[in-house]
């Protein structure tokens, strides 16, 4: 059982991106299922009349907002000081795959943008597009990983950079 889960951990360790993207595709057919066994897709969508376009329009703004805030992390990145432990990262393999997280994180949070737009201009309470709405949800679903993938990236760097006594 043990070797089984460190297996598991290390494929984990090497897939992670890859994997939280399966999971936030499960997240999302779970939803679906939920939905189509408790309630109906017509009850999901009265749940979001009169709420559309200040949902769509906040999720715009808040996924605008933190795509600022990953850039700015990267550039943070990119000009910290060099201490021992940062040449360390910086010559291993696992440098790359922080700017791969950061640059995972902008594309989704783009998508994110550009969902919550669309959505905006075309769902709209008289003639709803249900799959806009689960897009949107996906989106808001990977959206979330990523960013707490940089912010456990973010907090490595930072631990890094303080001086240790």
């Amino acid at each position: 059982m043990r070797k089984k889960r460190a297996i598991l951990k290390r494929i984990y360790r090497v897939h992670f991106l890859g994997i939280e993207l399966i999971l936030s595709f499960i997240a999302i057919a779970a939803i679906l299922i939920s939905i189509n066994q408790f309630f109906s897709f017509e009850d999901f969508q009265g749940s979001l009349d009169t709420i559309r376009s200040g949902l769509y329009g906040t999720l715009a703004a808040i996924s605008g907002a933190m795509l600022g805030f990953v850039i700015t992390g990267l550039s943070i990145l990119l000009t910290t000081n060099s201490t021992v432990q940062m040449e360390k990262l910086k010559k291993s393999k696992h440098y790359i795959t922080v700017f791969k997280i950061f640059f995972s994180t902008s594309k989704y949070l783009g998508i994110l943008l550009i969902l919550s737009l669309v959505s905006l201009v075309f769902d709209k309470d008289v003639s709803p597009i249900l799959i806009l709405s689960f897009m949107t949800l996906w989106a808001v679903i990977i959206v979330t990983f990523r960013l707490l993938r940089c912010i456990w990236v973010l907090e490595k760097i930072v631990i890094l950079q303080v001086p240790k006594k």
